[in-house]
């Protein structure tokens, strides 16, 4: 293992050293970190250098554990997966008609509001509460009838995270906290709410010529879509436990790793031919430009 450990450190080294990669990286075998490390900043604003435990925002990657926490709600009798939102939330229109299922699986024919043409140019940069952010979506009809095809939305997790607190009776960050972050010991993980201060947060950089602050968003409202953040080695936990699972009986989260339209699964794209986590090397890299997680 030490000859793989010094070909991987020489591997990146070389990546960093010529700016091909900016930001952390963790590579495992089953349970053994075989390399970490970190390569250029993570502000460059600030000249602070990304180390591996640099915390960075994971984008969708939180829709993997939005799935979960609905799962494990499901386990715990609070929710069925096959619930239509009416259930918990009965003013969404047509919720008697979307099920929680197709609200994992992208197949609920809600559109994604991240996709309106307001929404880069203007609400993303304002704060939203959770009510507010699904009355912005809640009025335009669907899409197509729900589960007969998949488009991708963010509503729908976002829609997912209400009823989480409504299954719940707390708030998503509390529940996620509880029963997930600190079960794993994810000590660096969490929901940015976009006031608490989160030390070693990375700033985020878009590359075109040149290095410069992406755009602004706030984060009051992504949560459940797409509200967290962690760092490479809370990641190589999360997989772990996946692989285990520590959290949910096999049967049950395997439904997680089913590919259904499209090959999406509950908050993961599949790998056709595969459907299902594999164990073996694990690669996390986090960058202040991109963020790839691959099992």
């Amino acid at each position: 293992m030490s000859d793989m450990r010094d070909k991987l450190k020489h591997y990146m080294d070389t990546l960093g050293d010529n700016n091909h990669f900016n930001g952390t990286v963790l590579i495992g075998y089953q349970d053994r970190i075989l390399f970490k490390g970190g390569y250029g900043s993570s502000s460059f604003q600030y000249a602070i250098p990304n180390t591996p435990e640099t915390i960075f925002r994971v984008g969708s990657i939180t829709k993997a554990f939005t799935a979960m926490a609905i799962l494990l709600l499901h386990e715990q009798g609070s929710l069925n997966i096959e619930d239509t939102v009416s259930v918990f939330l009965p003013d969404f229109p047509n919720g008697d008609r979307i099920t929680i299922h197709q609200l994992m699986t992208h197949t609920s024919g809600v559109k994604n509001f991240t996709a309106n043409s307001d929404y880069w140019s203007t609400r993303m940069r304002l704060p939203f509460t959770l009510e507010e952010t699904i009355d912005s979506f809640k009025e335009p009809p669907l899409g197509f009838n729900p589960g007969t095809k998949m488009d991708y939305s963010n509503s729908g997790y976002i829609l997912l995270t209400a009823i989480i607190e409504k299954a719940a009776q707390m708030p998503y960050a509390d529940f996620l906290k509880k029963w997930i972050f600190i079960k794993l010991g994810l000590a660096n993980t969490g929901v940015d709410n976009g006031r608490t201060i989160i030390k070693g947060l990375a700033t985020g950089h878009t590359v075109w010529e040149d290095v410069i602050h992406t755009s602004f968003i706030d984060m009051t409202f992504p949560l459940g879509a797409y509200g967290i953040y962690s760092c490479v080695e809370d990641l190589f936990k999360w997989s772990r436990a996946l692989v285990k699972y520590q959290l949910l009986p096999k049967e049950l989260q395997d439904r997680m790793f089913c590919g259904f339209e499209k090959g999406y699964g509950y908050g993961w794209a599949i790998e056709e031919g595969s459907g299902k986590v594999v164990p073996g090397i694990l690669a996390i890299l986090m960058a202040s430009l991109t963020i790839l997680t691959c099992i």
